[in-house]
């Protein structure tokens, strides 16, 4: 089964000394295994642009491609490779290798 979820988010902030509000909106696919015996791996793709008022226009793309794992019960693991491009800021282009842990209760 895949999945595709859009979220949209507000981020309010002072950034140095001054007011200016962010803008994130991020679709994310994902192919979600049925429930096997075993190490489920559920493979996704996220896109966000970052609209920044401080510019007024989309100041941030970024990308993650990787896979969660359910490792127990309430424990996951999400293991990712992930760009971001800013086109306001330095540094210009962040290259990033993760890790998440996830516990749920």
């Amino acid at each position: 089964m895949e999945r595709l979820v859009d979220r949209a988010r507000v981020e309010l902030r002072w950034v140095n000394a001054q007011y200016s509000y962010r803008v994130r909106e991020r679709l994310h696919f994902q192919r979600v295994p049925p429930k096997p015996k075993g190490l489920a791996l559920a493979p996704y793709g996220t896109f966000e642009a970052y609209y920044d008022s401080r510019f007024r226009s989309i100041a941030r793309l970024a990308g993650r491609v990787g896979s969660e794992a359910q490792l127990a019960r309430r424990v996951s693991i999400d293991v990712y490779v992930a760009r971001q491009d800013h086109s306001r800021d330095t540094p210009r282009y962040v290259d990033a290798l993760g890790v998440t842990m996830k516990l749920s209760y």
